[in-house]
């Protein structure tokens, strides 16, 4: 590259990564649960008032219980 290579990771540069095991361990048992259409179980991982949007297939679902039913 040439000429001085531009900042790097400055929004998150500070954070504190003593959880990352910890969220990474919580966003892999919620992809496992969809991946195995646990769909009963998703409260786990969403609020209740989370918006979806899926692919074209899917589209928006507004809120765990119409996620749920769809």
């Amino acid at each position: 590259m040439k000429g001085l290579r531009p900042p790097q990771a400055v929004l998150t540069k500070g954070n504190d990564l003593s959880k990352t095991e910890e969220t990474r361990r919580v966003v892999e048992s919620m992809v496992d649960g969809l991946n195995d259409h646990e769909i009963e179980g998703m409260a786990a991982f969403f609020s209740k008032n989370f918006r979806w949007r899926g692919n074209a297939g899917c589209g928006t679902k507004n809120g765990l219980k119409e996620f749920q039913k769809n």
